[in-house]
């Protein structure tokens, strides 16, 4: 979306355009011909979500939220709200409820990698099962970015492979060996116990530390134990609790917060 407004009752998102499906799916005859890409997708795929039982997304997170779902013209997706939350945004785009499908893809089996058709930097070529996603640069691609002043067309890569590799030994051997040209965040995070090997052995890899947005917690059953159901205990194995020694145990690194 270009922009959003939000009030108590309702959330409108304005759709960007200039945005078009690409049209092209290793099975053929999916969607006709590139299309443009509108607030009846939008509204299409969030109904869809919310049609299913058990729900596919964390759209249902606040119950008794979401009262309809619908395009109010082209470029314009409303969302009607029985009350306002603050967690509106995490509830629409996260998990499995911010990705789009066209209604040809569904139609046509959207279980099936062979089916999909994007909108985004990349299109599927071809997707081996166990072995690697391949795709193509979309030349149609609607965004650009700019260095030093010069606006140029994005992606600037023709072919991107995602490989599948399960075994962690075997992808920190691809990185070492240059069989990957990237490796960590989303895709694939890299253990921080490998930090200091990758530094010594490969001085021209590149490595950057970023922080994540996932924490884990240690928590008490308070429910169903009478011993940390007392006050004074949890605040004792609070205080006895030696959580950097267990976050270096489990993640070589990382912040702790009490």
């Amino acid at each position: 979306v270009e922009d959003w407004e939000v009030t108590a009752d309702k959330i409108t998102f304005y759709i960007r355009h200039g945005v078009y499906w690409t049209g092209q799916s290793v099975n053929p005859g999916v969607m006709e011909s590139s299309r443009p890409y509108t607030a009846y997708d939008t509204a299409y795929s969030l109904n869809h979500y919310m049609d299913r039982h058990p729900p596919l997304s964390n759209l249902d997170g606040a119950p008794g939220w979401i009262e309809s779902i619908y395009a109010e013209d082209e470029y314009t997706c409303v969302i009607d709200t029985n009350y306002y939350t603050a967690n509106w945004k995490w509830l629409i785009a996260t998990g499995w409820g911010n990705i789009q499908y066209a209604e040809e893809v569904v139609e046509a089996g959207a279980s099936d990698w062979n089916n999909l058709v994007d909108t985004g930097p990349f299109m599927l070529r071809e997707y081996v099962s166990g072995s690697a996603f391949t795709y193509d640069r979309n030349p149609n691609y609607w965004d650009t970015t700019t260095i030093n002043g010069v606006t140029y067309d994005i992606p600037f890569i023709d072919e991107l492979v995602l490989a599948i590799i399960p075994d962690e030994s075997t992808q920190i051997a691809a990185l070492r060996t240059g069989k990957l040209d990237i490796m960590g965040g989303f895709l694939s995070p890299v253990s921080l116990r490998y930090e200091d090997t990758l530094r010594a052995t490969c001085p021209d890899l590149s490595i950057e530390r970023a922080p994540g947005d996932w924490c884990h917690l240690l928590t008490f059953n308070i429910l169903n134990s009478e011993i940390v159901s007392d006050k004074n205990i949890r605040r004792a194995l609070t205080i006895a609790t030696d959580r950097e020694t267990i976050a270096t145990a489990a993640w070589v690194a990382g912040d702790v917060h009490s």
